[in-house]
């Protein structure tokens, strides 16, 4: 499986491998009725309250997405890389400072 690349506002979304593996093992665990608008409004509004360089997870459904927004040197552009989807029986990093949690 490759990236999946989404041009958004200001950024391209990048759906890792990883990610995507994920999304589609835990189908149950996303938000019903979950469209192409939504989900861009929802990766927009992420977007804008993530932090640079910053590690971030979110409620999303039933299950927290993990991401990272960050400036691609290579590219020349800004990215929010979507990096992990768990099902929400705890926020994984709650102990420790890899990921902020951010609500939407």
């Amino acid at each position: 499986m490759k990236c999946l690349y989404i041009n958004l506002a200001d950024c391209v979304a990048v759906f890792t491998p990883h990610f995507r593996e994920q999304v589609i093992k835990r189908q149950e665990l996303m938000p019903a009725g979950w469209t192409i608008d939504k989900a861009t409004e929802f990766l927009n509004a992420l977007w804008d309250k993530a932090t640079i360089d910053q590690t971030f997870g979110v409620k999303f459904g039933s299950g927290y997405l993990y991401g990272k927004k960050i400036y691609n040197g290579i590219r020349k552009r800004f990215e929010l890389e979507l990096i992990s989807f768990t099902p929400a029986d705890n926020f994984h990093t709650q102990n420790r400072t890899f990921a902020k949690l951010i609500t939407l």
